[in-house]
């Protein structure tokens, strides 16, 4: 205690450190939240690659092709592994432990190295948010004016986020002042960062809670059954737990960057960072993972592989009027039950070289002389016009029955 400077006693006494060289200093010392940070970040990330590698199976499997929600998704989880590495290499220069316990060296890398997780957890937290409006607005088909405002909000959020990385990184000149106190320069207040991000945080999650809330009033609006209806609104306004878990989240904010035990406090705002992440890319699933929730709880395995391949939809397909079929003669086009176009003559006008074989001018006319017989070929080509099959989770919104998809 008496190698301390007075300076060294006060900043000890801003983070909450009991008396220097007393036992309960040398334990608080010893107080450590790293495994906790690894434990969660990682388990939770392995988590949403399993739900997004579902969601890939279901999209690929019924719909044979992937949407621009998955692609936000995949987007979203790419930039939570990258906050799970960088936020990994936080810990192991003592990220989750007190300051006063690491080497100065430590100090300045865990600083640098925390900044760099956060900067991808947010977008982490943010591009979901994009997903789930696609999605919702693929399903709902809001009016212009709800459409509008889901998009409004979201990206308002968007513009948060990304407005919150340029404080992050750019709240020193030069950056590097930011984890090297030996290098000159200035900084920002860390109050006005710490204010922008409570804001951010907190009309991130008004944006959670209105996405999980909207669909469930959509739904009602719907021809359905009560059960189906409270079961999709269950499944789609999942995002209601990140909703709450941003605002304790954001509760965490100003302590978290305000305090000068910044290795230790902002662990757990590291740690709610990843588990809100991974709860948005979840939810962000859930809604699309709902057709194989549903055909595992009635007993099928939605594993095996159809005996008809192109089976899929096929109830919706005969159903759709968008399915159309009708008559194709070459030269002209034809009405269902009719044709109309050239004679034969016409389609055997060239060889497969494109040089004429019968010149018009060189026939005579199809009409009989006496005692001809004029004898004629009509050649009718059915076709059909399919519409893209409807998804599973689609056709429950728009009320089917589970029979007319059941064997997707």
């Amino acid at each position: 205690m008496s190698n301390m400077s007075s300076d060294e006693l006060q900043l000890l006494q801003q983070m909450g450190a009991p008396t220097p060289g007393t036992e309960q200093y040398e334990d608080w010392l010893d107080q450590s939240l790293q495994t906790e940070i690894l434990v969660v970040a990682w388990i939770f990330l392995v988590l949403c690659i399993v739900f997004v590698g579902l969601r890939f199976y279901v999209r690929l499997r019924v719909y044979r092709q992937l949407l621009h929600d998955d692609y936000w998704l995949t987007a979203a989880l790419a930039f939570g592994i990258l906050s799970a590495i960088l936020a990994t290499l936080a810990v192991v220069h003592g990220n989750g432990r007190h300051m006063p316990a690491l080497s100065e060296d430590d100090q300045s890398a865990v600083i640098m190295w925390t900044t760099a997780a956060f900067c991808p957890g947010i977008l982490f937290l943010g591009l979901p948010k994009i997903a789930i409006v696609l999605l919702l607005d693929r399903l709902l088909d809001p009016t212009k004016f709800v459409r509008i405002f889901l998009w409004g909000i979201v990206g308002i959020s968007q513009a948060s986020f990304i407005c919150l990385i340029g404080l992050l990184l750019g709240r020193c000149n030069p950056p590097m002042r930011l984890w090297d106190q030996n290098v000159e320069g200035e900084c920002m207040d860390i109050q006005v960062v710490t204010n922008f991000a409570v804001f951010a945080g907190a009309f991130s999650a008004f944006v959670d809670v209105v996405l999980a809330v909207y669909p469930t009033m959509a739904l009602f609006r719907t021809p359905m059954t009560l059960k189906r209806r409270l079961s999709l609104s269950v499944v789609l306004g999942i995002g209601l737990v990140g909703g709450a878990i941003a605002i304790y989240k954001t509760v965490l904010i100003p302590d978290g960057f305000g305090n000068p035990d910044f290795s230790y406090h902002s662990a757990p705002i590291m740690i709610w960072t990843a588990v809100e992440g991974s709860t948005h890319v979840i939810a962000g699933s859930m809604p699309v993972l709902a057709p194989l929730l549903d055909a595992l709880i009635r007993g099928n395995n939605p594993f095996r592989r159809s005996q008809i391949p192109d089976r899929a939809y096929d109830q919706f397909q005969k159903d759709s009027p968008d399915l159309s079929s009708g008559a194709y003669s070459q030269g002209g086009t034809a009405e269902r039950g009719g044709s109309y176009g050239d004679s034969q003559v016409d389609i055997l006008q060239t060889n497969e070289d494109g040089k004429e074989i019968l010149d018009r001018n060189d026939i005579r006319s199809p009409t009989p002389g006496p005692g001809e017989i004029l004898c004629t070929n009509e050649i009718n080509i059915t076709y059909e016009r399919r519409a893209p099959p409807m998804e599973p989770l689609e056709a429950m919104v728009r009320g089917y029955d589970y029979h007319t998809w059941e064997n997707w």
